[in-house]
Parts: structure tokens; C-alpha cells; sequence
């Protein structure tokens, strides 16, 4: 019988069982699934809650055979639980792959939908420069119009004014010659009454006359006088009306002008850019749109809206450019992989020179101290092969060890030629050195020269002999060593001039 059916028996609930107990609801249900085996304590719990005596052989004997049984349990529960565990984790691992597989397909979806994004963005880009086109030419003919309806009115005005002041010259006339006729009406009536008052004699008559005929004409003079006042008045007025006109438009021919030629500077800045942008360009494309942005919100609606669309193409070819290297910069690079080159240094006899290191990553050459750091074989004093060790700094990582030779150098044995004993002792103690080179010619320039080996220094002098008398000859030499089975030379010495 297990716990579950003596829990049942009983008539207990799992709550009332397990606090019987004294343990928790979680180990019971551990208990009566087999999933774990009660102890010593638990099951003699278990046998107080059933008044059974653990001291009866019978039901020792049955409680062994149930905490075997449910040991059993246990450990078939184990099993199981492993083998579902092992089954979670290749499920979880297919899961992965899934999600792997899924993100890259999201990737690929993401970048479609960019380049797609950039390409409504470029279309929306051309279909606002054509709007505002349409637009700048709709305001252009429309300013046109308006000037030109503004100059006709202005003109209408101009002549209406005119023909005010000429209506008024006229008015001014005619009541001029109203008063003087009634100036001569009066004169008149004047002589008729003198005349009838007291008539004259003919003599006295005749003066009288003559004076009125002054009087008229003194009247018409300054009427004339007047009316060309009048007239000269309007037409010096008209005359500034044409200067304010003249100076006007003018000035508006300046503004045009300098429009034009602010807007023709952007454009050969702006079409000066070349098609394939990167980030060297940035200056270049910043100074254009600089140039741009200087423009009044009038002359920008003068722009041309393909040189704005290349304006705004060379932007997006540098953003891309920028975020290019910040991508690129954030990744890491193996050291290995980079091209690293170590110029052989000369022998010195003391301590040598640390040898000259190039790094090179894809096109880019690398900062010594910032993108790597060498560290030079201290023991490198003889000629022979060495190493260096390049380690990366920054997003450079690992080390690599790269070999550099000190090979012989040709200025401590330019004495040999001269017989120096010193020369021959220094070529003795060289390290890996098996002889000398010698070169000889007739011509200055070592054409048409022949060479010849020496392994000791004694060989030179039979070289030499093999010279014909009575010729001028140019000598050089060099040393020669084998290191890792690669023969090095050194450079070669001063050249020295012997005439036999």
C-alpha cells in the first residue's frame, strides 16, 4: 500500500497529512508520486499518524519493502527527469537555431525594408524638389505679374496727375481771361460813364485808351507767365518720378544679380562633388551644405532641385560612410591577420638598432602605440635571424612573432680593399659570415663588371692579379652571410679606384 492510498484510508486531506507530519505540502506530493523517498524521520511519522509499531518485524520488514520501492521510484523518476531535461535541452537548442535562423531573416527583412526606405525617402526627396520647383516658377511668374500690373498702375498714375496739372494750367488760364475780360468790361463801362459824366475832347480820349490796351496786355503776360510756370512745375515733377523709377528698377536689377551670382557659387561647389563619396569627402560635403545654408529663404527657392538632389545624395553617401566605420571600428581584428613587414637591420657589433616595423590592415596603415605595441629581442647583437614579438592595443587583438635578420655591414669592411689587417680581423669575427664579394670594372658606373668570391682575405690579392696592367679599375665589396640556408648581403662599401 503506498502513502497516497494510507493518506486516502485515512481520510485525510494532503494539508492535514503533511502538517501530521510536520513536513511541507510540496514533500508529500514528492513523497506519493515517487519522486522522492521519505527518511527515517518522515517514515516513522508516517507509522505514529497510523498507530503502527516500527519494533513488529512484519511491518519493518514492509517498510523496507516500501522505501526500496519508492528508492526505486526515485531514481526511475531521475531517470526520467534526465531524459526529459536531455530532451528539453536539444529542444531548447533547436529552438536556438530557429531564433537564429529567424534573426537572420528578420536581418534580411530589416535591410530590405532600409533600402527600400531610402529609396521612397530618395523619391520623396525628388517629388518635393519638383513640387518646389513648380512652385518657384509658379511665384517667379506671379512676382512678374505683379510688377509688371504695379509698374502699369504706377504709370496710369503718373499720367493722371499730368492731367490734373494740365486741366488745372487750363482753369487757371481760362479764369485769367474771365478776369481780364471783366477787367476790360469795367474799363469800358468806366469810359462810357466818364464819357457821358463829362464828355473829352478826342485828344483826351486817346490816352485813356492806350492805358487800358497796357493794362490787358500786362495781364495776359502774367497769365503766360503762369501757365509755363505751371507747366515747368509739373514737368520737373514728372522728370523725378522717372529718376525714382529708373533708380527702382535698378536696384531691383542688383538684387537679381547678386541672387544669380550667389546661386551659380553653390552650384559649382555643389556639382564640383564627385559620384563615389567616402569619409574623406566629409569636409567637401560639409562645406557644401555650409554654402547652401547661406543662401536667403528667396534665393533656396531659386535652387534647382537636381543640384539639390545631389546636395542631399552626397549627405547620404557619407552617412553611410560614417556608419560603415563605426561598425567596422567596433569590430575586433585578429593580429594575424594583418600584413606585418620588418626591414633587416646592420650589424653593428654592440647593440644593434631595433629593426623598423610596418603594420598594415586591409588598405590602412596601423598607428604604432595605438592600434600595437613590438617587443624587440634584447639578445640580437651578432648577424643572424632574430624575433620580435607585435602584440595588438585596442580593437587589435593577439600577438604574433615576426623574424628579422642583422645582416653585415659593408661601411666597417670598406678598409679591406685598402689591405687594413683590422678589416680582416673584424671579417673573422663575424658570426655566420662566410666571405666577400668583390666587383671590378673599367667603367664608373660598374657596367660590364665581374665578380669574384673571397673566403679568405688573402683571396683578394689573386683576385687582383687577374687585372690587366696599365688600366684604371673600379672596386667595390660586400659581405656575405648564410642564415636559415638564405644567403644576405650586406651594402656596398665606398668605391675605390686603383690604375695598375
Amino acid at each position: 500500500m503506498t502513502i497516497k492510498e494510507l493518506r486516502l484510508e485515512k481520510g485525510l486531506s494532503r494539508a492535514a497529512f503533511a502538517k501530521a507530519l510536520g513536513i511541507s505540502v510540496s514533500s508529500l506530493d514528492n513523497y506519493e508520486s515517487g519522486r522522492r523517498s521519505p527518511g527515517g524521520k518522515a517514515l516513522t511519522a508516517i507509522m505514529n499518524v497510523y498507530g503502527l509499531d516500527l519494533s513488529d518485524p512484519g511491518l519493518e520488514a514492509a517498510a523496507l519493502e516500501a522505501a526500496e520501492a519508492m528508492e526505486a521510484a526515485e531514481v526511475a523518476a531521475e531517470v526520467a527527469e534526465a531524459e526529459e531535461t536531455e530532451s528539453e535541452e536539444v529542444a531548447e537548442e533547436a529552438d536556438a537555431a530557429e531564433e537564429a535562423k529567424a534573426a537572420e531573416e528578420a536581418e534580411a527583412e530589416e535591410a530590405a525594408e532600409e533600402a527600400e526606405a531610402a529609396e521612397e525617402a530618395i523619391a520623396e526627396e525628388e517629388a518635393v524638389a519638383e513640387e518646389e520647383a513648380v512652385a518657384e516658377e509658379a511665384t517667379e511668374e506671379a512676382e512678374a505679374a505683379d510688377a509688371a500690373e504695379q509698374a502699369q498702375a504706377e504709370e496710369a498714375t503718373e499720367q493722371a496727375e499730368v492731367s490734373e496739372e494740365a486741366e488745372a494750367a487750363e482753369q487757371a488760364q481760362a479764369e485769367e481771361a474771365t478776369e481780364q475780360a471783366e477787367v476790360s468790361e469795367e474799363a469800358e463801362a468806366a469810359e462810357v460813364s466818364e464819357e457821358a459824366e463829362s464828355p473829352m475832347a478826342p485828344e483826351e480820349a486817346e490816352p485813356v485808351e492806350i492805358a487800358v490796351e497796357e493794362a490787358i496786355a500786362e495781364a495776359l503776360d502774367e497769365a503766360q507767365a503762369e501757365e509755363a510756370a505751371a507747366l515747368a512745375a509739373a514737368d520737373e515733377k514728372a522728370a523725378r518720378k522717372a529718376e525714382k523709377k529708373a533708380r527702382k528698377a535698378a536696384k531691383l536689377a542688383a538684387r537679381q544679380q547678386a541672387d544669380e551670382e550667389a546661386i551659380q557659387h553653390v552650384i559649382e561647389i555643389i556639382t564640383a562633388l564627385s559620384d563615389s563619396l567616402d569619409l574623406e569627402d566629409s569636409a567637401a560635403v560639409a562645406a557644401a551644405r555650409d554654402a547652401y545654408d547661406s543662401l536667403s529663404d528667396d534665393q533656396e527657392l531659386m535652387m534647382p532641385g537636381d543640384v539639390l538632389r545631389m546636395l542631399f545624395t552626397a549627405e547620404q553617401m557619407i552617412e553611410n560612410a560614417e556608419e560603415a566605420a563605426a561598425r567596422e571600428a567596433s569590430k575586433s581584428v585578429p593580429i594575424e591577420e594583418c600584413r606585418i613587414t620588418v626591414k633587416d637591420v646592420a650589424y653593428t657589433g654592440k647593440k644593434i638598432k631595433k629593426p623598423s616595423v610596418k603594420a598594415v590592415c586591409g588598405e590602412v596603415e596601423m598607428k604604432p602605440g595605438e592600434d600595437y605595441r613590438v617587443k624587440y629581442d634584447r639578445k640580437a647583437r651578432d648577424v643572424g635571424l632574430y624575433m620580435l614579438t607585435v602584440k595588438g592595443k585596442g580593437r587589435f587583438t593577439g600577438a604574433v612573432k615576426v623574424p628579422f635578420y642583422v645582416v653585415p655591414k659593408a661601411a666597417v669592411f670598406a678598409r679591406l680593399l685598402g689591405g687594413d689587417k683590422q678589416a680582416t680581423r673584424d671579417w673573422k669575427l663575424l658570426k655566420n659570415v662566410e666571405g666577400c664579394q668583390v666587383e671590378y670594372s673599367t667603367e664608373k658606373d660598374f657596367s660590364h663588371s665581374k665578380k669574384a668570391k673571397l673566403r679568405k682575405p688573402k683571396d683578394l690579392e689573386k683576385a687582383l692579379k687577374k687585372l690587366k696592367a696599365g688600366k684604371k679599375y673600379y672596386l667595390r665589396v660586400r659581405i656575405f652571410a648564410t642564415i636559415k640556408k638564405k644567403r644576405h648581403y650586406s651594402d656596398w662599401s665606398r668605391v675605390k679606384t686603383v690604375k695598375l
